[in-house]
């Protein structure tokens, strides 16, 4: 289980923690407030009480041990205020994987915390490690703000309302989501006469910003160092030989590739040419040409972020040393 950030800079999902979260959890779970929590999540009023220390340091190594859910807490402004999990096998009234959240600190209700890390454990489900086509949830039908984070997020009702054991009505939904494929890039800045190196992409319609311009660069294959996947990309892309420098930052984006949604995580580095490189030739299934720009010319050409930003940090970068 790994932190996770959300739409919501001030929003992450971290690991749950006996010590801190035991503790949170009897507050949370205590008086009046407490009790409507509760009833929120479905707890019948006969086994609504509050909880004991005891009971809730096990409930969260539950949390920890288990194989069949996901489990994270909810962190606003580094502040634990609720939790999130994820049911990954099936049961009695839902399918599988189904998606739960509580934000247990009343004081934060309303400060978006819950839909930010309803839709990071979403995100999760469409990954390479999840991969899930579909996704579940439920609300009560009283609960009218559960039931509109399940509209905001595109969920649409499964059946129609049932009633539980408990005689708690229940609403199912369900979403169909694309699934995210995630790659690991690096992308190479490469410098020369105070210029700096961008391919212009070839037309393709079946990939996105087809003839704009982006450094040279690519995936990363299993096992090869960031710096070595920048020295084959380059050479494989432009027949040049770099001497890899400095890294230029970290940034990631999202492209659709052939009706999939592809989040590249991209490494950036500063190159120079190799003094005894070859020269300059574009590989014709690669891009259609090769640009050297500068910060008077590089708004003359469309390049594509991140790289438009961290090449113009270079070059500027350059010209003020």
């Amino acid at each position: 289980m790994h932190e996770m950030g959300t739409p919501n800079p001030r929003v992450r999902l971290v690991k749950p923690d006996v010590a801190r979260d035991a503790v949170l959890s009897v507050k949370w779970l205590a008086g009046d407030e407490g009790r409507k929590t509760l009833r929120l999540m479905g707890v019948p009023d006969a086994r609504n009480k509050a909880s004991t220390l005891e009971q809730e340091q096990a409930r969260v190594q539950d949390f920890l041990d288990r194989t069949d859910q996901r489990n994270w807490m909810i962190e606003l402004d580094d502040k634990v205020v609720g939790s999130v999990w994820i049911d990954l096998k099936p049961t009695p009234t839902m399918p599988a994987p189904s998606v739960h959240i509580m934000i247990g600190d009343p004081a934060v209700r309303g400060q978006g915390a819950g839909s930010a890390a309803f839709r990071a454990a979403l995100d999760w489900l469409r990954t390479n490690e999840a991969l899930y086509p579909l996704v579940y949830s439920r609300h009560l039908t009283h609960n009218d703000p559960a039931g509109a984070l399940l509209t905001k997020n595109k969920f649409i009702d499964l059946g129609e309302p049932y009633t539980d054991e408990d005689g708690l009505e229940w609403q199912n939904a369900y979403l169909a989501q694309e699934r995210i494929i995630q790659y690991l890039a690096v992308k190479a800045v490469v410098i020369k006469n105070n210029k700096a190196l961008v391919l212009r992409q070839n037309d393709d319609e079946h990939v996105a910003n087809s003839g704009k311009c982006h450094p040279p660069g690519g995936m990363v294959e299993p096992g090869e160092s960031l710096r070595g996947a920048v020295q084959r990309e380059v050479k494989e892309e432009t027949n040049l030989d770099v001497e890899v420098r400095e890294l230029l930052g970290v940034d990631e984006w999202i492209v659709p590739i052939r009706g999939e949604q592809c989040q590249f995580c991209g490494v950036f580095f500063a190159c120079i040419v190799a003094p005894d490189s070859a020269n300059l030739h574009v590989d014709p299934q690669e891009a259609s040409e090769a640009i050297w720009v500068d910060l008077q010319t590089m708004d003359d050409v469309e390049i594509m972020e991140p790289g438009r930003s961290i090449i113009r940090r270079a070059l500027q970068t350059l010209a003020e040393a």
